[in-house]
């Protein structure tokens, strides 16, 4: 996918593939509980590399700032960006997103230098993942650059609608206070480039299934009834209903293989580009 997801940056990029660069209208913080090889956060660092850091968990977490900072974590009291007044708004410097297995985040969010932070939410989730992991939490769960993808275009819908935007809807809240809120701005483009590395890969496997004449007639991997018998398989493995080789035959999606990268770059990456992605 000519990117190394441990140096989190481009390589052996084909001569004819322009990479975005796109630019986010505020900080973002990808903290970091995974593979680095299943990791839609990691794609954010490599296309945002002076708005978007990785920070691993839990050794490497700053003491954030509780006035500046806020985490997305759509728990009970999670406001949306539309909920927040202009004034709270402004004072936000840095939005954290979880890259980890949804049943460890509610874990991570509990850790002392993160329980403080306000949550906030997405306004409104798409109800499916197009993501091809599974999980068993629900509608409206989304992978980590799916919810950054979100949380920009919410920025710029808000922009859009304030007082002197394109849409000129009056509304309420955030809407309302786009000159209080320095950082707000149009972000449209920016926030559809997120998704370049994620399209590269989605594409990819759909062809590739489409190319099995063993998988041609089943669900797509990233399609709900896929990945609900992944998950199935897993808990009954976990259950010991069936037996590990057994659920381990449940219906494997492989990452887009790399371009070669330049020489300079370790065997390792290179190898970890192309590992598989259930």
């Amino acid at each position: 996918m000519f990117y190394c997801p441990f140096c989190c940056i481009v390589v052996g990029r084909p001569e004819s593939a322009v990479v975005p660069a796109p630019r986010l209208p505020i900080s973002f913080d990808i903290i970091f509980k995974d593979q680095q090889a299943k990791s839609t956060g990691i794609h954010a660092k490599v296309l945002c590399p002076d708005d978007v850091r990785v920070v691993n968990f839990p050794d490497e977490l700053p003491d954030y700032d509780p006035d500046t900072t806020v985490i997305g974590y759509p728990s009970e009291q999670a406001l949306t960006l539309w909920d927040m007044a202009p004034s709270e708004l402004a004072t936000v410097r840095r939005v954290l997103l979880i890259d980890s297995a949804w049943k460890k985040s509610r874990g991570i969010v509990q850790h002392p230098k993160l329980r403080q932070l306000r949550h906030v939410k997405l306004h409104a989730p798409p109800r499916e993942s197009m993501f091809w992991r599974y999980h068993g939490a629900g509608d409206g769960c989304v992978s980590t650059v799916e919810a950054l993808r979100c949380f920009v275009m919410e920025c710029d819908d808000i922009a859009r609608r304030a007082p002197g935007g394109a849409g000129g809807t009056a509304l309420s809240g955030a809407a309302q206070g786009e000159a209080g809120v320095p950082w707000l701005r149009r972000c449209a483009d920016d926030a559809e480039q997120l998704l370049f590395f994620f399209a590269l890969q989605h594409q990819y496997i759909q062809e590739r299934h489409q190319a099995d004449p063993a998988k041609r007639d089943k669900p797509l991997p990233m399609s709900g009834d896929a990945k609900r018998q992944r998950f199935e398989f897993r808990e009954a493995a976990a259950k010991k209903e069936l037996p590990p080789r057994e659920a381990r035959s449940a219906p494997e999606v492989a990452a887009a293989p790399a371009t070669a990268p330049p020489a300079a770059s370790s065997g390792r990456c290179a190898k970890i580009i192309k590992r598989a992605i259930d």
